[in-house]
């Protein structure tokens, strides 16, 4: 399950404050997030977002409460999958919690 949500941070979400999924399929974005909670993290509802007044995509959030949890995951998976992390926004996540 982790490998999965690790792959759609990657390609679909941003590390920042929170880290937020986006996606145009809303069934997609509940069973992305339903994994999130499955693995233990703080997953916010799924909301709307709109650009220019017109529907834009889904997206849902981990709270950065998750942080650590999911750094030390991330962190055990890949001593047996050294491909299975963040990639380029490792790092992001890595500043976030020191």
């Amino acid at each position: 399950l982790l490998a999965g949500l690790v792959s759609f941070i990657i390609d679909e979400g941003h590390v920042g404050e929170v880290i937020t999924i986006y996606g145009k399929n809303k069934r997609l974005m509940a069973d992305i997030r339903e994994i999130g909670i499955k693995c233990g993290y703080l997953c916010h509802p799924i909301r709307e977002k709109y650009a220019y007044g017109k529907f834009d995509v889904y997206r849902f959030s981990i709270s950065s409460k998750s942080y650590n949890k999911l750094h030390n995951d991330i962190l055990k998976i890949s001593k047996l999958f050294p491909t299975c992390t963040l990639a380029q926004k490792q790092e992001k996540l890595t500043k976030k919690i020191l």
